[in-house]
């Protein structure tokens, strides 16, 4: 697995150079829901209901002492038309195994200032507990440098003993500049509509500028996945994205 994780890295660092101009041209926060026409984007996952992050570190404390898992993930999403993004998170790799891969599908229906989409991702998991997440993914644009991500998802975890989990989230981007962006993040995780968890953090990111265009994102996000433990959870993700034009 360190051999794959290697590979990947490598073919990040190799692609990078090609990227320098790309059709995203937005600010991080002025971005649309869904890639540009024939644009890849390899990055750490689905942004929805909740962002991943390339690496993450979990640390929880139990009995006084602290434990801690590390995390490493990679995917991918293209623009197959204007409003429809097509992806895989790929790699999901954890407490030493690799979980399977997931498949999305995001279509958005109304491409204006206040955005709507439609959204579907599963987990096959061929031979036992495949997943199955739908929602209606929105955006609201409060101008060229605020957004507001939101929306309804439910989760569906099939043969388990959990019917369905309900995800609020809410990420609010902000470009203080046009390269730096920053904001907040709360999601609200109802399971089976009867046991609830709410978690909340901060991010902060940079995009790489090309000639044309941003063709990255770097960035970071600390998030106390528990609100109720406080700090007895906590995460801390490391972002990357990047774009290629077709």
């Amino acid at each position: 697995m360190r051999g794959s994780i290697n590979v990947t890295l490598l073919l990040v660092l190799l692609s990078a150079p090609c990227l320098a101009s790309s059709r995203v041209k937005e600010p991080y926060a002025n971005r649309g829901q869904t890639l540009p026409k024939h644009t890849l984007r390899i990055d750490d996952g689905v942004y929805w209901p909740l962002p991943r992050g390339m690496f993450e570190l979990t640390s929880i404390k139990v009995g006084g002492e602290r434990d801690s898992d590390a995390r490493f993930n990679a995917g991918a999403g293209f623009g197959l038309l204007e409003d429809l993004e097509l992806g895989v998170h790929l790699i999901k790799y954890g407490n030493s195994k690799l979980d399977p891969p997931a498949f999305y599908g995001l279509y958005r229906f109304l491409p204006k200032d206040v955005e709507l989409s439609a959204y579907a991702e599963l987990t096959p998991r061929v031979g036992h507990d495949p997943t199955l997440t739908v929602g209606v993914p929105a955006s609201f644009h409060l101008g060229e440098s605020v957004r507001i991500d939101t929306g309804p998802f439910v989760l569906f975890p099939f043969e388990t003993n959990v019917d369905a989990v309900f995800i609020a989230p809410l990420q609010i981007p902000i470009n203080v500049s046009r390269e730096f962006f920053l904001g907040p993040e709360a999601a609200l995780t109802w399971i089976e509509f009867d046991q609830d968890v709410y978690s909340a953090g901060l991010f902060v990111g940079y995009t790489i500028p090309g000639d044309a265009g941003p063709f990255g994102d770097v960035g970071a996000r600390f998030r106390l996945p528990n609100v109720d433990v406080g700090f007895d959870a906590v995460q801390v993700l490391a972002e990357f994205q990047m774009f290629w034009d077709f």
